[in-house]
């Protein structure tokens, strides 16, 4: 939670991670860990291609990106 507080504070606004993780968890989130990865598909891979093309002009400047954080 302190690295997507982190990146939030970088986008100009201040919060604590304690708050991020009881808004999480109040709203039905649980932590946990995938006990295994899935592989793709060329099917998955398809519509992941398709997605891209379709959102490759959107402005991404409000956007935040996370892959670190387990929910």
């Amino acid at each position: 939670m302190r690295t997507l507080a982190k990146k939030i504070y970088q986008k100009g606004l201040e919060i604590s991670h304690m708050i991020i993780s009881r808004h999480l968890s109040d709203n039905g989130y649980k932590k946990a860990l995938l006990r295994a990865i899935p592989m793709l598909t060329n099917v998955h891979k398809q519509k992941y291609i398709k997605w891209i093309q379709q959102h490759l002009n959107n402005d991404w400047n409000q956007t935040l990106f996370s892959n670190e954080t387990a929910f």
